[in-house]
């Protein structure tokens, strides 16, 4: 069942999803590893200025190591593959 239909326009406004062929692949702040960004709102923020209000991105995770600081913005992993961290 799709959202609510007064925010389904709201949505398609304020996102762009980045098909896999246009997804940029950037290395993480902590150079140990990269990410592909799948979806940042709005339009035309980016990682590199921490003007976006939310994005999605898939990186894959090869080994132990800390995370990457961004005050300001609540960070959720969710494992796809693999036994989890």
């Amino acid at each position: 069942m799709s959202g609510p239909p007064a925010l389904s326009p709201l949505i398609h406004t304020l996102t762009h999803v980045i098909r896999v062929c246009d997804q940029r692949v950037m290395p993480w702040k902590n150079g140990k590893g990269s990410t592909a960004e799948i979806l940042v709102s709005p339009p035309g923020t980016s990682l590199a200025k921490m003007d976006f209000t939310y994005r999605l991105s898939s990186a894959p995770v090869t080994e132990d190591g800390s995370f990457s600081h961004f005050p300001g913005f609540q960070r959720i992993l969710l494992p796809i593959e693999g036994a989890g961290f």
